[in-house]
């Protein structure tokens, strides 16, 4: 369901059954936003189809069940380590660094992680600094549904 938002404005959708790798370069030259799987996202960054300098960010589902070894980190660890090279290598437009040999964060792409279960985000020690540093991101911020500024945005549908 589209809760009335023209078909011309949703996410993309790259499945498994999208098709080949060069009907995959020619969507993402297109541009937008793509819900993509992590199997295809990871073997589109890594062979050149997805470029992560086309890139401005990701959104990542289920943030508890991301840890170290997961495909999402790894994804996560491309796509800033692509974006950084890009920078140190004089590939940016925008080479200004904040401190030697590290370029400024907004150039290598944000990433907003969200999960349904934060309940989850408590089990084990130290879970949460465990996902953090696999999610490369600095700070936790906790909104419930019932949170005004969500529960308004909600009300809207």
């Amino acid at each position: 369901t589209s809760w009335g938002t023209p078909s011309s404005q949703l996410p993309t959708l790259v499945i498994s059954e999208s098709g080949q790798a060069k009907e995959r370069a020619a969507l993402y030259a297109r541009g937008g936003v793509f819900v993509i799987t992590s199997r295809i996202l990871i073997v589109d960054l890594l062979t050149g189809v997805a470029k992560a300098r086309d890139v401005e960010g990701m959104l990542v589902a289920h943030a508890e069940k991301c840890v170290e070894k997961s495909t999402e980190a790894f994804i996560l660890r491309i796509f800033r380590s692509q974006k950084y090279f890009m920078q140190v290598g004089g590939a940016s437009i925008d080479s200004e660094v904040t401190s030697p040999g590290r370029p400024n964060d907004a150039n290598v792409g944000f990433v907003k992680a969200f999960t349904d279960d934060p309940s989850s985000l408590m089990a084990g020690f130290a879970k949460i600094d465990k996902i953090l540093k696999s999610l490369q991101v600095p700070s936790l911020y906790l909104y419930p549904r019932f949170h005004a500024a969500v529960a308004e945005e909600l009300e809207q549908y």
